[in-house]
């Protein structure tokens, strides 16, 4: 805004000339006034009356004149004003204002009017200018929004792709670890394959006492008369039995479905002399019967009790072990040391076999690869490998063409997981005597049962099938249920679950020869309070029994 004095600028331009005009004007008409006064009283003419008209004519003509220089300043600023709008310069230069400034000379109409139009042309051309400049950004602004509705529509494609993809991946990943899964189990039944014919030689040296003295005590019965003799014969007959369970029960290792890691302390030494006895088959009966002389030599004396799952590891350690075995095709020996090593158990298994080259020591823990025969899968050492990466451990393997092999274990001595305890061995508890139902198809479980139960004073009630023992159950007080799990009319399943639902608060004992891989797998059928593996042992049953109804 412009701020102006008080002044006659502020009244319109055709005020200030009207006033300018009307004063002019009287100048005359008071001269002719006065001279026609004097014509008419020639008296009235004299010296005081002269200077009164001539102070009156010199003040109106001062004033007039004003007026006149007021109009011609109005004019200027208005053309200075018109020129500054025409320029963009209307903020720079007042219209009206007191103070003295510097006027540029002024400019004919005919200029003000050709800067007008020169002015104008060049606002239309800006015009144009900025028209196709807004064209041009619209049409660039239009591209680039077809671009990214493209990049967006190629963005959401992918999304669905990848999404796919994912799916594919996760399926791809579920039938990989049922792959892994069907691997190792084809690798642990390779192993069972190769120490099929050592395990067979142990089996059958287990039963020789068992088939040979109970035939000669069925046949003389002079025998029983010799006490001393028969309970030797008898003693003999459970070792060996004992000694064909405990072979079997390393059999089932074969064939046990991996699972989480189950940590428990396991003592080192006696982890090695298992691996030592699960391969002596091989190692002791087999390669020997070819003419290939094997020395197994362990030292685990240094070796501190460590935390892992025991069965894995000493899959493992048995994989290793028999590649050693088969790295020496005229003999040799193998060698397993265990030590302690700050906060880690070190286990090396070491050959003089024919070692590896530096290709095949570099690939020897890879997925099926192998330098064996077709039948081989090239899975062992890649079992083993991962089995010793689950345990937070390292495996490394030092090997040379000619000059032997030696594998390397280091394993942390602790974990999270804490074992749980179970009973102390050989030891029975009291129990007061029980009604006792047991159901089992064989006949030997069930005399066995019944003569393990009734020297506890227990009352046994027997039944031969599935369905003979659950209408006794239902029909009857029992303390407690045994039965068998595999039954020809139903499933020992079947039978927990109907006695079950019949009496809830009746526990139920399952003894069957699936128990070492129910306990491994953590299955427990519904309405079955626990589980004990045959062959069972009387110390076995009574802990059962014991638990359940206490």
């Amino acid at each position: 805004t412009m701020t102006m004095k008080p002044s006659l600028r502020k009244s319109s331009l055709r005020t200030q000339i009207s006033a300018s005009y009307a004063l002019m004007a009287v100048l005359p008409i008071l001269a002719l006034g006065y001279l026609i006064w004097s014509y008419v009283d020639p008296e009235f003419l004299s010296q005081t009356s002269l200077l009164i008209v001539v102070y009156l004519t010199v003040t109106i003509s001062l004033f007039g004149f004003f007026l006149l220089r007021q109009v011609v300043s109005a004019l200027s600023d208005f053309r200075e004003h018109l020129k500054s709008v025409v320029e963009d310069r209307v903020l720079d230069t007042p219209i009206s204002s007191d103070e003295p400034t510097t006027q540029p000379a002024p400019e004919s109409i005919e200029e003000i009017v050709y800067n007008l139009i020169k002015h104008n042309s060049r606002l239309s051309d800006m015009f144009s200018d900025m028209e196709e400049a807004t064209w041009s950004k619209t049409r660039e602004l239009t591209r680039v929004n077809v671009e990214l509705q493209r990049q967006l529509q190629q963005r959401e494609g992918a999304e669905v792709q990848l999404r796919k993809s994912n799916m594919q991946l996760s399926d791809a990943l579920e039938k990989l670890k049922g792959l892994q899964q069907c691997m190792i189990r084809h690798e642990r039944l390779s192993a069972l394959g190769q120490l099929a014919s050592g395990v067979a030689h142990d089996i059958n040296n287990a039963l020789m006492p068992v088939i040979g003295f109970s035939e000669l005590i069925i046949k003389d019965q002079s025998i029983a008369d010799d006490k001393p003799a028969l309970m030797d014969m008898i003693t003999d007959i459970l070792e060996g039995a004992q000694q064909a369970a405990a072979v079997v029960r390393k059999l089932k290792d074969f064939y046990r479905k991996d699972s989480n890691l189950n940590f428990s302390e396991v003592d080192t030494a006696a982890l090695i002399a298992e691996v030592k006895e699960l391969t002596k088959p091989l190692w002791g009966e087999k390669l020997p019967a070819e003419g290939k002389h094997i020395d197994f030599d362990v030292d685990a004396s240094d070796a501190p009790p460590f935390q892992a799952d025991p069965h894995l590891l000493r899959d493992a350690m048995v994989n290793i072990v028999m590649n050693s075995l088969d790295a020496m095709p005229t003999g040799g020996t193998v060698a397993i040391r265990a030590s302690q090593a700050d906060s880690q158990v070190v286990i090396t298994i070491k050959d003089d076999g024919c070692g590896m080259s530096k290709y095949d020591r570099e690939h020897a823990m890879e997925p099926f690869f192998t330098t064996k025969s077709k039948e081989a899968t090239g899975m062992g050492l890649a079992i083993a490998f991962g089995t010793v990466r689950r345990h937070s451990g390292t495996i490394e393997i030092d090997a040379s063409p000619g000059q032997g092999t030696e594998v390397t274990i280091h394993l942390p001595l602790t974990h999270d997981e804490e074992d749980i305890p179970g009973h102390e061995p050989n030891t029975q508890p009291s129990i007061p005597p029980l009604n006792i139902l047991v159901i089992d198809d064989d006949s030997n479980a069930r005399k066995t049962l019944d003569t393990i139960l009734s020297r506890g004073k227990h009352k046994v009630t027997l039944a031969a099938t599935a369905t003979i023992g659950i209408a006794q159950a239902k029909d009857n007080d029992f303390d407690v249920v045994i039965t068998d799990r595999a039954m020809p009319d139903l499933s020992g399943d079947d039978v927990a679950l109907q006695i079950h639902q019949n009496k809830p608060d009746l526990p139920i004992i399952m003894v069957t020869g699936f128990g070492d891989m129910m306990h491994e797998q953590h299955e427990m059928p519904p309405g079955v309070s626990r589980i004990v593996a045959k062959p069972v042992d009387a110390a076995a049953i009574k802990w059962a029994i014991f638990d359940v109804t206490q």
